[in-house]
C-alpha cells in the first residue's frame, strides 16, 4: 500500500504590537492557499492576557463604569472583584466559498485552530480546501494593557509538492484558452465626420507613484496634442475626482481608469461611468476573470498591461501570471509599453504573442502605453490612435478601443481600409469574393521606410517607400488553399524597426442570417 507522502509549507507568520487605539478593530490578514492544501493549522497568540487595573487602564475602566453604573467605580472593592482584566483577541476565518466560522473563545496559552474539510477546530465550518485567497482577521475585543504582542501562524499540510508563489504563463499554451472565434460581420466604421486622434490610455500621477501633478500630466498631454487621455493610477482612481474641470481647462477628453497593480498581473481597465472603488486585494491568481466582471458592471473596458515585464521581485507583479479560461473577459492587450517601446525584448514577446492569438482565431485589439510617470524625456514615443468623432464620448473612445479602430505609430499617420470602408477592427465578409482591394496612405514621415501587409497566411504585400505614399493593393482572400483571416499595416524604418502597426482588419468567409 503506497502512502502519500504530506509535506508542511508555511503560509503566513505574523508578528505585530497593537495598542489600545485597536480596540474594537479587526486586523485582517489575506493570502493565498495554493492547490493541494488539505488542511490549515493556525497559532495564535498574544501577550499579556491578563491586566491588573493601573495607570495604564484606569481612564478605559472610569469610563466603562461611569456609563454602565456609575456608583460602582467608587466602590474599590466591585474595582478589585473584576481585576484582572482580559485582553481578547479571536479569530475570525474566510474562506473563497465565503465565511468559514470563528474561534471566540478565551486560552491564557494561547491556541490552534485546524481548518479541514471533515474535522476542523468546533466554530469552523467544514467543507472543502477550496484554493483561492483566504482572510484570516483577529478580531481585536478588548486591549486594555499599554500595547499587546499578538503571533500569527499558519501552516498548511499538502500531499502534491507546489510553491506557496504562485507562478504560471497562461500564454505558453494558447490551445487551452478559450475564446470566441467567429463573430457576424459589423457594419464598416469608415464616417467621414470621424478622424484618428492620438491618445493615451496609460499613465500615473503623484496619486500613485507618478512624479506628476494631475494637472501637470494632462497640460502636457495638451502640449504633445494628446486629444484623448487616460488616466490610469495604481489601485486608486482619486486623481479623476476633478475630471469635468479639467477638460475645460485644457481641451482634452479624459477618462477615467486604474490600472490594476495586483500579484499576478497588472490591468488597464478604462472608462468608468463614474467614481468607483473595487478593492483589487480581493483578488487571487484564479479569480480574475470573476473581477473583471465587477470591474465591467461599473461601464469600464480591461486590457492586460504589458504581460511580459519581469514580475517581482523585480517588478511588484509585473507579469501576467493569472490562470486565464475564456479570453472573451479580455478587451485589449497592452503589446506596446514605455518610452522606446520598439526595441523592448518584452514588447516583442507581447507582439509575437498577439499574432499568435490572431492566428488561432482570437480577435482581440493590441494597444499601446507610455506608462507615463516622469513628464520630461529624451526617448522615442509611440501613441495609439483612436478613430473618433470630432467631440468624442467615453462611450466613443471604449468603443474604438474595444473593436480595435485604432493603430500605433510612433511617427507615420496611416489610413488603412478595405473595400472602401472598412478600417482597423472592423469585420469584412468575403464570401464567394477572391481578392479585396485595400487602400495605404502613410503620411508626415519623411524618411524611407518599409510598409508590410501581414497576415495569417504570412505577408502578402510588400514595399519599400519614402516619404508621402497612397496605394491600392490587391489582397487575395485564399493563398495556397490557406484562408486569408485578418490583414493588418506594418510600418518598417530604413533600420528594420517596426515602428507602426495597425489592429486587423478580420475576413469573415461565411455568411450570417441576422
Amino acid at each position: 500500500m503506497n502512502e502519500t507522502l504530506q509535506k508542511k509549507v508555511e503560509l503566513l507568520n505574523s508578528q505585530m504590537v497593537v495598542n489600545q487605539s485597536s480596540d474594537q478593530s479587526h486586523i485582517s490578514h489575506r493570502f493565498f492557499l495554493p492547490e493541494g492544501i488539505e488542511s490549515l493549522t493556525i497559532s495564535f497568540s498574544y501577550s499579556p492576557k491578563f491586566v491588573e487595573y493601573g495607570p495604564e487602564n484606569q481612564e478605559i475602566v472610569r469610563k466603562a463604569f461611569d456609563f454602565y453604573d456609575d456608583k460602582l467605580v467608587k466602590n474599590k472593592k466591585v474595582v478589585k472583584d473584576f481585576s484582572p482584566f482580559k485582553n481578547l483577541l479571536t479569530i475570525s476565518i474566510e474562506d473563497p466559498i465565503g465565511f468559514r466560522g470563528n474561534c471566540h473563545r478565551f486560552h491564557p496559552e494561547g491556541y490552534e485552530i485546524h481548518v479541514s474539510d471533515e474535522n476542523s477546530t468546533p466554530g469552523v465550518l467544514n467543507r472543502e480546501m477550496k484554493s483561492g485567497m483566504w482572510t484570516i482577521t483577529i478580531n481585536s475585543h478588548c486591549i486594555l494593557s499599554e500595547t499587546c504582542d499578538v503571533q500569527l501562524i499558519v501552516h498548511g499540510t499538502q500531499s502534491i509538492n507546489q510553491d506557496k508563489r504562485w507562478y504560471n504563463k497562461p500564454f505558453e499554451d494558447i490551445k487551452k484558452i478559450n475564446f470566441t472565434t467567429n463573430k457576424e460581420s459589423e457594419s464598416p466604421s469608415k464616417n467621414s465626420a470621424y478622424s484618428w486622434k492620438r491618445s493615451e490610455i496609460h499613465c500615473h500621477t503623484n496619486h500613485s507613484d507618478g512624479v506628476q501633478t494631475v494637472e501637470e500630466l494632462v497640460s502636457k498631454a495638451k502640449e504633445l496634442n494628446i486629444s484623448c487621455l487616460a488616466i490610469t493610477d495604481h489601485n486608486t482612481m482619486s486623481a479623476t475626482e476633478k475630471l469635468e474641470q479639467l477638460e475645460a481647462t485644457y481641451g482634452v477628453k479624459l477618462m477615467r481608469g486604474i490600472e490594476w497593480t495586483t500579484f499576478y498581473g497588472h490591468m488597464l481597465t478604462l472608462g468608468y461611468d463614474q467614481l468607483t472603488a473595487i478593492n483589487w486585494s480581493n483578488v487571487g491568481p484564479t479569480s480574475i476573470e470573476e473581477s473583471i466582471q465587477e470591474v465591467k458592471k461599473e461601464g469600464a473596458i480591461v486590457g492586460i498591461a504589458h504581460p511580459y515585464q519581469l514580475g517581482s521581485p523585480f517588478c511588484t507583479g509585473c507579469y501576467w501570471e493569472y490562470e486565464m479560461l475564456n479570453l472573451d473577459h479580455y478587451d485589449f492587450i497592452e503589446v506596446w509599453n514605455g518610452e522606446n517601446p520598439h526595441i523592448s525584448r518584452i514588447n516583442k514577446a507581447a507582439f509575437e504573442t498577439w499574432t499568435e492569438l490572431l492566428n488561432q482565431g482570437a480577435r482581440i485589439p493590441a494597444t499601446c502605453g507610455r506608462d507615463w510617470h516622469v513628464n520630461e524625456t529624451s526617448k522615442q514615443l509611440a501613441f495609439l490612435y483612436l478613430y473618433l468623432p470630432e467631440n468624442p464620448t467615453i462611450v466613443d473612445m471604449r468603443q474604438a478601443i474595444k473593436r480595435g479602430n485604432s493603430f500605433v505609430s510612433m511617427g507615420p499617420q496611416i489610413e488603412f481600409y478595405a473595400a472602401d470602408e472598412y478600417i482597423s477592427g472592423d469585420v469584412l465578409s468575403v464570401h464567394n469574393q477572391d481578392q479585396i482591394n485595400v487602400q495605404i496612405d502613410i503620411s508626415e514621415y519623411n524618411d524611407s521606410y518599409a510598409i508590410v501587409i501581414d497576415s495569417n497566411v504570412g505577408a502578402v504585400y510588400r514595399s519599400d517607400c519614402e516619404g508621402d505614399i497612397r496605394q491600392t493593393v490587391e489582397v487575395k482572400t485564399n493563398i495556397d488553399s490557406q484562408q486569408v483571416n485578418w490583414i493588418r499595416l506594418l510600418v518598417y524604418s530604413d533600420r528594420r524597426e517596426l515602428i507602426a502597426f495597425t489592429n486587423p482588419i478580420y475576413f469573415e468567409a461565411e455568411t450570417y442570417e441576422s
